[in-house]
Protein backbone atom coordinates (compact mmCIF):
# COMPACT_ATOMS: atom_id res chain seq x y z
CA UNK A 1 0.00 0.00 0.00
CA UNK A 2 0.82 3.58 -0.18
CA UNK A 3 1.06 6.08 2.69
CA UNK A 4 -2.70 6.60 2.52
CA UNK A 5 -3.24 2.85 2.77
CA UNK A 6 -4.30 2.83 -1.14
CA UNK A 7 -3.98 -0.80 -2.30
CA UNK A 8 -2.43 -1.36 -5.32
CA UNK A 9 -2.80 -3.55 -8.15
CA UNK A 10 -2.65 -7.50 -6.99
CA UNK A 11 -2.47 -7.07 -3.45
CA UNK A 12 -4.60 -6.46 -0.92
CA UNK A 13 -4.18 -5.25 2.66
CA UNK A 14 -5.23 -6.75 6.18
CA UNK A 15 -4.88 -5.71 9.35
CA UNK A 16 -3.85 -7.89 12.21
CA UNK A 17 -5.24 -4.77 14.33
CA UNK A 18 -2.02 -2.80 14.29
CA UNK A 19 -0.14 -3.43 10.85
CA UNK A 20 -1.58 -4.03 6.78
CA UNK A 21 -0.02 -7.25 6.59
CA UNK A 22 0.33 -7.17 2.48
CA UNK A 23 -1.17 -10.20 0.62
CA UNK A 24 -0.69 -11.13 -2.95
CA UNK A 25 -3.48 -12.56 -5.51
CA UNK A 26 -2.64 -15.02 -6.63
CA UNK A 27 -4.35 -16.80 -9.45
CA UNK A 28 -4.43 -21.14 -9.82
CA UNK A 29 -5.57 -23.47 -12.54
CA UNK A 30 -5.94 -26.95 -12.28
CA UNK A 31 -5.98 -28.47 -15.65
CA UNK A 32 -5.97 -32.28 -17.07
CA UNK A 33 -2.73 -32.67 -19.36
CA UNK A 34 -3.23 -36.39 -20.32
CA UNK A 35 -5.89 -39.51 -20.35
CA UNK A 36 -5.21 -42.67 -20.41
CA UNK A 37 -8.10 -45.55 -21.31
CA UNK A 38 -8.11 -48.77 -20.07
CA UNK A 39 -10.56 -51.57 -19.81
CA UNK A 40 -12.26 -50.78 -16.26
CA UNK A 41 -11.08 -47.34 -15.87
CA UNK A 42 -9.03 -44.83 -16.81
CA UNK A 43 -5.50 -42.89 -15.44
CA UNK A 44 -5.62 -39.02 -15.91
CA UNK A 45 -2.27 -36.98 -15.63
CA UNK A 46 -3.28 -33.22 -13.94
CA UNK A 47 -1.20 -30.49 -13.10
CA UNK A 48 -1.68 -27.57 -10.69
CA UNK A 49 -0.17 -23.75 -12.12
CA UNK A 50 0.40 -21.24 -9.41
CA UNK A 51 0.72 -17.46 -10.71
CA UNK A 52 1.44 -14.36 -9.25
CA UNK A 53 1.29 -10.74 -11.01
CA UNK A 54 4.15 -9.74 -9.70
CA UNK A 55 5.86 -13.05 -10.62
CA UNK A 56 6.49 -14.75 -7.13
CA UNK A 57 8.89 -17.54 -7.24
CA UNK A 58 6.41 -20.14 -4.89
CA UNK A 59 8.69 -23.47 -5.32
CA UNK A 60 8.51 -25.23 -2.34
CA UNK A 61 4.81 -24.00 -1.02
CA UNK A 62 2.36 -26.79 -1.14
CA UNK A 63 -1.13 -27.13 -3.00
CA UNK A 64 -3.80 -29.10 -0.95
CA UNK A 65 -5.40 -31.56 -3.08
CA UNK A 66 -9.22 -33.25 -2.60
CA UNK A 67 -10.81 -35.53 -4.54
CA UNK A 68 -14.59 -36.10 -4.55
CA UNK A 69 -13.86 -39.63 -2.75
CA UNK A 70 -13.08 -37.53 0.00
CA UNK A 71 -9.61 -38.11 -0.78
CA UNK A 72 -6.80 -35.44 0.48
CA UNK A 73 -3.30 -34.79 -0.20
CA UNK A 74 -0.41 -32.11 -0.62
CA UNK A 75 1.57 -31.71 -3.92
CA UNK A 76 4.63 -29.55 -3.87
CA UNK A 77 5.14 -26.38 -6.10
CA UNK A 78 8.61 -27.78 -7.95
CA UNK A 79 8.81 -25.25 -10.81
CA UNK A 80 9.00 -21.76 -11.80
CA UNK A 81 9.72 -20.49 -15.16
CA UNK A 82 9.89 -16.98 -14.29
CA UNK A 83 5.75 -16.46 -14.88
CA UNK A 84 4.05 -19.52 -13.66
CA UNK A 85 4.76 -22.31 -10.51
CA UNK A 86 3.83 -25.87 -11.37
CA UNK A 87 3.16 -28.91 -8.66
CA UNK A 88 4.92 -31.98 -10.40
CA UNK A 89 2.36 -34.20 -12.73
CA UNK A 90 -0.46 -35.47 -10.25
CA UNK A 91 -1.81 -39.17 -11.41
CA UNK A 92 -5.31 -40.02 -10.91
CA UNK A 93 -7.32 -42.64 -11.06
CA UNK A 94 -11.08 -43.17 -12.01
CA UNK A 95 -13.71 -46.09 -12.75
CA UNK A 96 -14.81 -48.96 -12.93
CA UNK A 97 -17.71 -46.73 -11.50
CA UNK A 98 -19.89 -44.89 -14.12
CA UNK A 99 -19.96 -40.91 -13.55
CA UNK A 100 -18.73 -37.57 -12.14
CA UNK A 101 -15.28 -37.59 -10.61
CA UNK A 102 -13.77 -34.44 -10.05
CA UNK A 103 -10.68 -32.77 -7.75
CA UNK A 104 -10.27 -29.53 -6.11
CA UNK A 105 -6.72 -27.76 -6.07
CA UNK A 106 -6.30 -24.81 -3.33
CA UNK A 107 -3.49 -22.97 -2.30
CA UNK A 108 -2.82 -20.26 0.36
CA UNK A 109 0.41 -19.40 1.48
CA UNK A 110 0.77 -17.76 4.76
CA UNK A 111 4.15 -15.62 3.94
CA UNK A 112 7.06 -17.85 5.80
CA UNK A 113 10.37 -17.55 5.20
CA UNK A 114 10.51 -13.94 3.84
CA UNK A 115 7.52 -14.41 1.31
CA UNK A 116 4.44 -12.24 1.16
CA UNK A 117 1.65 -13.73 2.04
CA UNK A 118 -1.05 -14.44 -1.03
CA UNK A 119 -4.91 -15.02 -0.77
CA UNK A 120 -6.82 -18.82 -0.75
CA UNK A 121 -7.73 -19.57 -4.16
CA UNK A 122 -9.10 -22.37 -5.40
CA UNK A 123 -9.51 -24.79 -9.02
CA UNK A 124 -11.79 -27.93 -9.92
CA UNK A 125 -11.76 -30.41 -12.61
CA UNK A 126 -14.06 -32.87 -13.55
CA UNK A 127 -14.22 -36.21 -15.68
CA UNK A 128 -17.26 -38.03 -16.63
CA UNK A 129 -16.22 -41.90 -17.09
CA UNK A 130 -18.05 -43.62 -19.09
CA UNK A 131 -17.33 -47.15 -20.59
CA UNK A 132 -15.88 -47.32 -24.17
CA UNK A 133 -18.87 -47.24 -26.52
CA UNK A 134 -19.12 -50.75 -27.64
CA UNK A 135 -20.98 -51.05 -31.40
CA UNK A 136 -23.15 -54.26 -31.86
CA UNK A 137 -24.13 -55.61 -34.97
CA UNK A 138 -26.26 -58.39 -35.79
CA UNK A 139 -27.02 -59.79 -39.55
CA UNK A 140 -28.10 -63.46 -41.50
CA UNK A 141 -31.71 -63.39 -40.12
CA UNK A 142 -33.56 -60.96 -42.38
CA UNK A 143 -34.58 -64.15 -45.03
CA UNK A 144 -37.60 -65.81 -44.84
CA UNK A 145 -38.14 -68.31 -41.87
CA UNK A 146 -40.24 -71.56 -41.55
CA UNK A 147 -42.24 -71.78 -38.59
CA UNK A 148 -40.93 -73.96 -36.44
CA UNK A 149 -37.33 -74.48 -38.15
CA UNK A 150 -34.23 -72.86 -37.14
CA UNK A 151 -33.24 -69.33 -37.16
CA UNK A 152 -29.75 -68.42 -36.91
CA UNK A 153 -28.82 -64.86 -36.70
CA UNK A 154 -24.61 -63.47 -36.74
CA UNK A 155 -23.36 -61.21 -34.06
CA UNK A 156 -20.89 -59.03 -34.22
CA UNK A 157 -19.34 -56.50 -31.73
CA UNK A 158 -16.40 -54.05 -31.21
CA UNK A 159 -15.06 -51.39 -29.17
CA UNK A 160 -14.10 -47.91 -30.03
CA UNK A 161 -11.04 -48.12 -28.39
CA UNK A 162 -10.28 -51.06 -29.72
CA UNK A 163 -10.86 -53.30 -25.96
CA UNK A 164 -10.77 -57.15 -25.73
CA UNK A 165 -14.40 -58.14 -25.75
CA UNK A 166 -13.85 -61.75 -26.24
CA UNK A 167 -15.96 -64.12 -23.75
CA UNK A 168 -18.72 -61.42 -23.45
CA UNK A 169 -21.73 -62.99 -22.62
CA UNK A 170 -24.66 -62.24 -25.10
CA UNK A 171 -28.70 -62.81 -24.90
CA UNK A 172 -31.14 -62.67 -27.61
CA UNK A 173 -34.72 -61.39 -26.83
CA UNK A 174 -37.89 -61.62 -28.55
CA UNK A 175 -40.83 -58.53 -28.64
CA UNK A 176 -42.17 -60.21 -24.87
CA UNK A 177 -38.34 -59.55 -23.50
CA UNK A 178 -38.20 -63.59 -23.71
CA UNK A 179 -35.02 -65.11 -23.64
CA UNK A 180 -34.80 -67.69 -26.69
CA UNK A 181 -30.90 -67.89 -27.06
CA UNK A 182 -27.41 -67.00 -25.13
CA UNK A 183 -23.83 -67.34 -25.78
CA UNK A 184 -20.38 -65.52 -25.40
CA UNK A 185 -18.34 -63.67 -28.08
CA UNK A 186 -15.63 -65.44 -30.07
CA UNK A 187 -11.95 -65.18 -27.69
CA UNK A 188 -10.03 -63.87 -30.71
CA UNK A 189 -11.13 -60.83 -33.57
CA UNK A 190 -12.90 -62.40 -36.71
CA UNK A 191 -10.14 -62.64 -39.48
CA UNK A 192 -10.17 -59.93 -41.54
CA UNK A 193 -11.15 -57.73 -39.09
CA UNK A 194 -10.07 -54.91 -37.09
CA UNK A 195 -11.25 -55.78 -33.56
CA UNK A 196 -14.51 -57.39 -34.26
CA UNK A 197 -15.91 -60.37 -31.99
CA UNK A 198 -18.44 -62.01 -33.40
CA UNK A 199 -20.88 -65.08 -32.35
CA UNK A 200 -23.63 -67.14 -33.76
CA UNK A 201 -27.33 -67.44 -31.83
CA UNK A 202 -29.83 -70.11 -32.86
CA UNK A 203 -33.54 -70.62 -32.25
CA UNK A 204 -36.82 -72.10 -33.29
CA UNK A 205 -38.81 -69.54 -35.38
CA UNK A 206 -42.43 -69.12 -33.92
CA UNK A 207 -45.33 -70.57 -34.88
CA UNK A 208 -47.07 -67.26 -35.31
CA UNK A 209 -46.53 -66.17 -39.20
CA UNK A 210 -45.74 -62.28 -39.79
CA UNK A 211 -42.79 -60.61 -39.04
CA UNK A 212 -41.38 -60.99 -35.07
CA UNK A 213 -38.47 -58.94 -33.92
CA UNK A 214 -35.89 -59.74 -31.39
CA UNK A 215 -33.01 -57.64 -29.39
CA UNK A 216 -29.46 -58.83 -28.67
CA UNK A 217 -28.05 -57.86 -25.42
CA UNK A 218 -24.37 -58.13 -24.95
CA UNK A 219 -24.16 -57.89 -21.31
CA UNK A 220 -21.92 -55.27 -19.63
CA UNK A 221 -18.28 -56.61 -19.43
CA UNK A 222 -15.16 -55.27 -17.83
CA UNK A 223 -15.83 -51.30 -17.63
CA UNK A 224 -18.10 -51.37 -20.89
CA UNK A 225 -21.73 -50.79 -20.89
CA UNK A 226 -25.00 -52.83 -21.91
CA UNK A 227 -25.40 -53.19 -25.74
CA UNK A 228 -28.06 -53.67 -27.76
CA UNK A 229 -29.17 -54.75 -31.48
CA UNK A 230 -32.62 -55.03 -32.88
CA UNK A 231 -33.40 -57.70 -35.86
CA UNK A 232 -36.44 -58.51 -37.67
CA UNK A 233 -37.54 -61.76 -40.07
CA UNK A 234 -40.63 -62.82 -41.76
CA UNK A 235 -42.30 -66.43 -40.41
CA UNK A 236 -44.11 -68.27 -43.24
CA UNK A 237 -45.72 -71.69 -43.81
CA UNK A 238 -43.74 -74.66 -45.45
CA UNK A 239 -43.20 -73.61 -48.98
CA UNK A 240 -45.05 -76.67 -51.12
CA UNK A 241 -42.25 -76.80 -53.85
CA UNK A 242 -38.92 -75.89 -55.01
CA UNK A 243 -36.93 -74.29 -58.20
CA UNK A 244 -33.69 -75.47 -58.99
CA UNK A 245 -32.26 -72.67 -61.06
CA UNK A 246 -28.90 -72.76 -63.20
CA UNK A 247 -27.03 -69.81 -64.17
CA UNK A 248 -24.38 -69.45 -66.64
CA UNK A 249 -22.71 -66.83 -69.29
CA UNK A 250 -25.01 -66.76 -72.66
CA UNK A 251 -21.64 -66.85 -74.67
CA UNK A 252 -19.54 -69.11 -73.20
CA UNK A 253 -22.39 -70.86 -71.59
CA UNK A 254 -20.13 -71.60 -68.15
CA UNK A 255 -21.73 -71.77 -64.89
CA UNK A 256 -21.24 -67.90 -62.94
CA UNK A 257 -21.04 -68.41 -59.07
CA UNK A 258 -22.19 -65.74 -56.54
CA UNK A 259 -25.03 -64.83 -58.66
CA UNK A 260 -28.17 -63.82 -56.58
CA UNK A 261 -31.60 -65.43 -57.37
CA UNK A 262 -34.69 -64.18 -55.24
CA UNK A 263 -38.11 -65.33 -55.94
CA UNK A 264 -40.03 -63.03 -53.47
CA UNK A 265 -39.92 -63.49 -50.65
CA UNK A 266 -36.98 -65.96 -51.11
CA UNK A 267 -33.09 -65.20 -52.45
CA UNK A 268 -29.89 -67.33 -52.46
CA UNK A 269 -26.66 -67.35 -54.30
CA UNK A 270 -25.31 -69.63 -57.18
CA UNK A 271 -22.41 -71.98 -55.77
CA UNK A 272 -19.09 -72.52 -58.13
CA UNK A 273 -21.76 -74.85 -60.34
CA UNK A 274 -24.16 -71.78 -60.92
CA UNK A 275 -26.81 -73.47 -59.30
CA UNK A 276 -29.55 -71.61 -56.67
CA UNK A 277 -32.22 -73.77 -55.32
CA UNK A 278 -35.26 -71.57 -54.04
CA UNK A 279 -38.35 -72.05 -51.99
CA UNK A 280 -41.88 -71.32 -54.19
CA UNK A 281 -45.22 -71.54 -53.69
CA UNK A 282 -47.80 -72.85 -56.32
CA UNK A 283 -49.10 -69.89 -58.16
CA UNK A 284 -47.23 -66.48 -60.33
CA UNK A 285 -44.24 -64.99 -59.17
CA UNK A 286 -41.06 -62.73 -61.16
CA UNK A 287 -37.68 -64.40 -60.76
CA UNK A 288 -35.00 -62.35 -60.44
CA UNK A 289 -31.39 -62.74 -61.15
CA UNK A 290 -28.16 -60.70 -60.74
CA UNK A 291 -24.69 -61.14 -61.51
CA UNK A 292 -21.52 -58.86 -61.49
CA UNK A 293 -20.59 -57.67 -64.49
CA UNK A 294 -23.72 -59.32 -66.48
CA UNK A 295 -27.29 -57.69 -67.30
CA UNK A 296 -30.05 -58.09 -64.42
CA UNK A 297 -32.79 -60.62 -65.57
CA UNK A 298 -36.58 -60.44 -64.89
CA UNK A 299 -38.76 -63.41 -65.60
CA UNK A 300 -42.13 -64.06 -64.92
CA UNK A 301 -43.22 -66.90 -63.79
CA UNK A 302 -46.29 -69.40 -63.20
CA UNK A 303 -45.17 -71.72 -60.20
CA UNK A 304 -46.87 -75.47 -60.46
CA UNK A 305 -44.76 -77.95 -58.64
CA UNK A 306 -40.81 -78.70 -58.34
CA UNK A 307 -38.68 -77.38 -61.58
CA UNK A 308 -35.61 -76.79 -63.22
CA UNK A 309 -35.02 -73.21 -65.17
CA UNK A 310 -32.20 -72.51 -66.81
CA UNK A 311 -30.79 -68.95 -67.03
CA UNK A 312 -28.56 -67.46 -69.55
CA UNK A 313 -26.83 -64.12 -68.46
CA UNK A 314 -25.69 -61.10 -71.07
CA UNK A 315 -22.67 -59.59 -70.60
CA UNK A 316 -22.35 -56.13 -69.99
CA UNK A 317 -21.23 -54.00 -73.04
CA UNK A 318 -17.62 -53.02 -71.89
CA UNK A 319 -17.12 -49.34 -71.32
CA UNK A 320 -14.28 -48.11 -73.40
CA UNK A 321 -14.62 -44.20 -72.99
CA UNK A 322 -14.22 -40.97 -75.09
CA UNK A 323 -12.27 -41.18 -78.41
Amino acid sequence: MDEAGTALDGVTGETDGSLAVVTHAPELVLSRRRLARWSGGADLTLIARVSCLDFCDLRGTKVLMRSSSGEAWEEEIVAFNGAENETREIAVFVGPDVGAYSWTATYRDAGDDGRLAHSEVTSTVSFEYRPHAVSLATWGASLPAVVGQTVIVRIGAKCADGCCLGGAGFRVCDDGGREVAAGVLSEAPREGTDGLYGAEASFAAPEELGVHRYTVVLDAFDGHDEARSTFAFLVIEEPSCKIEVIVTDEDAGNPIASARVSLHPFVETTGSDGRAVLPADIGKGVLRVVAEDYEDELLSLVVAGDTELHVALKRKPEDVGDF
